[in-house]
């Protein structure tokens, strides 16, 4: 198995400002993401594990490397590994469900909002009141009661502001609100879909060809 090269660089490295993708590469790399997903459950398999360390892409180019290949399974099976809570769907956080190719797109998209938004899509002010972000605080947020921080008619997570003290690494969204206010609003609709309707209702997440048509006009700018 070939090692990654170096050029490649993770979402955690994005998200801490070590790489810097311009915006055309970021377009191209969520696109690739989307396709890379959408050619996988073409096949009836899903990808029952992503997390931040095994997504990378190129900032200069936008292409995509996906590893630990061995997460990858036929749809509907449960087996040892489930998944990081941070990524999984709801339901598999409860234990309510196997991996999926509904599962994955809620993955997708968490990872998408990750690469544009540089936050976590259900970490707001709830995160201030947590003391020890344990594996009990990620099925609270994450599966037993999720709640998007922009969600229009439910504030109780809404994404914060920096408080200039406590919240310097940006834990409750002060990223989140810079780049929402620059993105489209159809760019920001479709993650108000994926994550209040898409929260409960699986079926109606946003699927991986809407967003490669997105990605792709969003890149065209």
């Amino acid at each position: 198995m070939n090692l990654r090269p170096d050029d490649y660089k993770s979402i955690v490295q994005m998200m801490n400002g070590s790489a810097r993708p311009g915006f055309r590469a970021l377009s191209t790399a969520g696109f690739n993401l989307a396709t890379g997903f959408h050619a996988l459950h073409a096949q009836g398999k899903c990808y029952r594990d992503i997390s931040y360390g095994n997504a990378f892409f190129n900032p200069v180019t936008g292409d995509v490397l996906i590893c630990d290949n061995d997460n990858v399974d036929i749809e509907g099976v449960k087996g040892p590994i489930q998944g990081t809570p941070d990524f999984m769907a709801p339901e598999l956080v409860r234990g309510q469900a196997a991996p999926n190719a509904d599962t994955d797109r809620h993955s997708l998209a968490v990872l998408l909002f990750l690469m544009f938004y540089v936050h976590h899509p259900l970490m707001g002010r709830r995160i201030l009141k947590i003391h020890v972000f344990d594996l009990h605080a990620r099925r609270e947020l994450f599966g037993n009661n999720p709640v998007f921080i922009f969600d229009p008619s439910n504030d109780t997570n809404r994404a914060q502001p920096n408080d200039g003290q406590a919240c310097t690494s940006d834990e409750a969204g002060q990223n989140a609100l810079t780049y929402w206010a620059i993105y489209p609003n159809w760019f920001n609709e479709l993650f108000l879909r994926a994550f209040t309707v898409g929260l409960t209702q699986p079926h109606e997440r946003v699927k991986e060809s809407i967003w490669k048509k997105a990605l792709a006009r969003l890149g065209a700018r």
